[in-house]
Parts: C-alpha cells; sequence; structure tokens
C-alpha cells in the first residue's frame, strides 16, 4: 500500500533552536544598538578624546580614528551624508595630530582639529542611536577592507 503523505523528518532539538537563534539574529539586526551599548561606546570614544586633549597616546588616537571612520561610512550609507565633509575635515585633524607626533613626540590636537573632532564624536553617537545593527556592522567590515587596502587616511611623507 502507497503512503498518502510525505515522511516526516526526525525531531531535531538542536536545528529547531539554531533556526530560533537565527531568527533572533535577524531580528536584532534591525535595531539600533541598546541603550547600554550606545552610552559604553560614547564613554570610550569621549575618554579616547579627552586623553588626547590632555597628551594622549597612540592607542587613543587610533580609538578615534576608528570612531570617525565609521562615522564616515555610515555617512556614505545615508545616515547623516549632508555631514560628510565635516568627518573628513575631523579625519583631518587626526592626521595633523598624527603627523606632529612623527614631528614632536607628543600627542594632541590643535584648535581646529579639537572642535571638528567634537563634532564628529557627537555625530557618531547619533548614528549608533539610530543606525541598525546590520548597518553598522557593515560600516565596520568596510572601515577594515579599507584599513587593509591603505585607503583609511594618507600620513605625510
Amino acid at each position: 500500500m502507497a503512503r498518502s503523505q510525505k515522511p516526516r523528518k526526525k525531531y531535531q532539538p538542536a536545528r529547531w533552536l539554531e533556526r530560533m537563534v537565527k531568527a533572533q539574529e535577524t531580528r536584532m539586526d534591525v535595531r539600533p544598538l541598546d541603550d547600554d551599548k550606545q552610552r559604553d561606546l560614547g564613554i570610550a570614544f569621549r575618554v579616547a578624546f579627552d586623553l588626547m586633549i590632555h597628551g594622549g597616546d597612540e592607542s587613543a588616537w587610533h580609538t578615534l580614528a576608528q570612531a570617525l571612520n565609521i562615522a564616515l561610512v555610515l555617512c556614505e550609507d545615508d545616515f547623516g551624508k549632508a555631514y560628510e565633509p565635516d568627518l573628513k575635515a575631523a579625519l583631518e585633524g587626526l592626521v595633523r595630530a598624527k603627523e606632529r607626533f612623527n614631528r614632536t613626540g607628543k600627542w594632541g590636537f590643535d584648535g581646529g582639529a579639537i572642535q571638528t573632532i567634537r563634532f564628529g564624536l557627537e555625530l557618531h553617537e547619533e548614528q549608533m542611536r539610530v543606525a541598525e545593527r546590520s548597518a553598522v556592522r557593515r560600516a565596520i567590515r568596510e572601515v577594515e577592507r579599507r584599513i587593509d587596502n591603505g585607503d583609511v587616511y594618507q600620513e605625510a611623507a
């Protein structure tokens, strides 16, 4: 006698759990970062900024470069497209600080850099408030790709 129904697959709880986790991750990707994560990021970048104003170090400089590069990529992806020139000016301020360190051995910002970088960090915080997690992940991957290709900033020779 022929079967009238398709045979059922054996129940596998692990497979079901994997599908549920994947569905949850998908739902989370369309939401912005949690308030706690936004606050933690903001604190880290503000501490690095304050450190650079008061002497700084290479780690603080790289932290700020990461934040501003992510903000620039998010601007290119229409999260504040109008502010792209401001972010480029902030990145130029970072490059000037690096050049100053190469010349003098001291980290620090000039007056224009302080203003543009402060604005860049404020914009970054606002982007983190509204951008979906998937957009932030894409921006981070794009920054990493640009770093690997040497397309992030240019140091003076």
